[in-house]
């Protein structure tokens, strides 16, 4: 019998999402394990700047990590600015 662990990081963020975060985010994710799952809670992230949240969902698409964002705001120009940094990769 062979057991597979998998491991599953949440990261809370709180405060201004800006570019230095992402960074700071960025090299946080680098450190976990290749296989872990990672949730990156954003409920409490004010403000968004829109270019980090970008920067940052394109940086670790790129780099192949599992990651779901939570708490993302819900409006039109969030997400126009998301997607396009998702599917550039």
């Amino acid at each position: 019998m062979e057991l597979a662990l998998k491991a599953r990081a949440v990261l809370n963020f709180r405060g201004t999402l800006d570019e230095g975060a992402a960074d700071e985010i960025i090299a946080a994710v680098a450190m976990m394990p290749a296989q872990a799952s990672i949730v990156i809670d954003l409920h409490d992230a004010v403000p968004i700047e829109r270019s980090a949240l970008a920067r940052l969902a394109r940086s670790l698409t790129m780099a192949g990590r599992a990651v779901r964002f939570e708490g993302l705001p819900h409006d039109e120009g969030a997400t126009g600015q998301l997607l396009p940094a998702l599917l550039l990769n």
